[in-house]
């Protein structure tokens, strides 16, 4: 009699476990629910749809962060689009302690300036031309020159996912404090930052890429 006392007791605290892990599960689905239905009324169903994915990806971007080796690649960086290569090499610039503000397109140019950082004062106008693996002309490197001139600023920097052409670097030679930045010289330059922002940078774009 005593063995089945002992018997009933287990199997009560079995059920009574079975019984909790139920409720436990069932209320944290009704509150999960509740969130969501929260957000469909806050935001509205597309809204949270996109909210959803957007903390995802965050999630995914986080963790990748902490899993990556950035591994610079001509490949990688010309297959960026066109709009994400000018912000690219504006991230560059900020990750390398400058300000950079003012994004623009010009003849299929992509035009910013850059502040230094401790007093924000102009520094640069840069100009950014994605063009893949070919050769930036020099009517091309002329524009940026002369779209310089009426911003006053004494450093100039054209930076391509290409190369540039012979006459473009005959072009600047009797220019001061004009840099021409093709795609192996622009992989070399963040090469050289600190490791945590080539990861920061490395993941940006291969998120963008996918």
């Amino acid at each position: 009699m005593f063995d089945e006392i002992i018997f009933d007791w287990k199997y009560i605290f079995v059920l009574t476990l079975v019984i909790f892990v139920l409720f436990f599960l069932l209320f944290s689905i009704r509150k999960k629910r509740d969130y969501q239905r929260y957000l469909e009324l806050t935001f509205g169903r597309k809204e949270w749809r996109e909210k959803l994915e957007q903390n995802k990806r965050q999630k995914l971007f986080n963790e990748a962060l902490n899993n990556t080796t950035p591994k610079w690649t001509v490949e990688l960086i010309q297959n960026i689009e066109f709009q994400e290569f000018i912000d690219f090499v504006a991230n560059y610039f900020k990750m390398a302690g400058f300000n950079s503000k003012s994004s623009s397109i010009t003849n299929n140019l992509g035009i910013f300036f850059l502040y230094k950082a401790k007093d924000n004062l102009p520094f640069a106008l840069v100009g950014c031309r994605p063009i893949g693996c070919d050769i930036v002309s020099i009517d091309t490197v002329k524009s940026f020159y002369n779209l310089s001139k009426s911003y006053n600023l004494d450093n100039l920097i054209l930076v391509t996912s290409g190369s540039f052409s012979d006459e473009s670097y005959s072009f600047i030679k009797g220019i001061d404090c004009f840099h021409l930045v093709p795609i192996q010289s622009f992989i070399s330059l963040l090469s050289e930052l600190p490791i945590k922002k080539q990861t920061y940078l490395f993941v940006s774009v291969t998120f963008a890429q996918k």
